[in-house]
This record gives C-alpha cells, structure tokens and sequence, in this order.
C-alpha cells in the first residue's frame, strides 16, 4: 500500500460495519475491526495496525483517539490520519466521510485528526 492516492480506511470496532460495505461501494478501501480479526484489542493497538497497513483510522471513540493522536505527535510516531466521527445515522455518516475522501489525498491525511 506504499504512495497510495486516496485515503484507505480501517473502521474501530465501535463504527457500524455497513459503513465500510458502502464505501467500498463507492470505490474505497476500507475494512473493519471485525473483518481484520481485531475484536477487542486497545485502542492504540487498533491505532498501530492501522498505522501499520497506511490506513486512517476511524472511530466513534472522539476523546481516546484525541489523546493518542497527541501522544503520538509528542513521540514523533507516524500515522496515516485519524477521523473521529460523531455518533449520527450511518447513512449521514458516509455522506459526511465521502466529502472528506473526494476532498483529501492519503499524504494530506497523514497524521492529522479530523472531525466528522
């Protein structure tokens, strides 16, 4: 996944997973806690798997990913975004998310937090 164009996605296992399916539909790639096997894991391990595979992470878990995306700023640790989303329809979810992936490339993403 090295140089990729558009933003790749890993969804926290607190996101609906019908999420992921629409925007695959839309032509992202996107995948879930559950389809990755990663039920139940903390979240900076979710964090570092997503760093791992260059993709953002997002979640519904605004406050927890706000702290490690400071911790990892304070230890130079690299990341590929994290979009943290309020808790709505997931239908207004996606609109939302669709916005911000046709407006960003996966560089300008990278290392940032967002809000939805």
């Amino acid at each position: 996944m090295t140089g990729a164009l558009f933003i790749a996605l890993f969804l926290n296992e607190d996101v609906p997973v019908g999420i992921a399916q629409r925007l695959r539909a839309h032509g992202y790639d996107a995948v879930t806690a559950l389809e990755t096997g990663r039920l139940g894991l903390e979240g900076a391990e979710q964090r570092t798997y997503a760093a791992g595979q260059q993709r953002a992470i997002l979640t519904h878990n605004r406050q927890h990913f706000a702290l490690l995306h400071e911790h990892w700023l304070a230890t130079r640790r690299d990341h590929y975004g994290i979009i943290a989303a309020f808790r709505r329809p997931p239908g207004e979810i996606v609109t939302r998310l669709l916005a911000l992936l046709d407006q960003r490339m996966a560089d300008e993403m990278r290392g940032q937090l967002r809000s939805l």
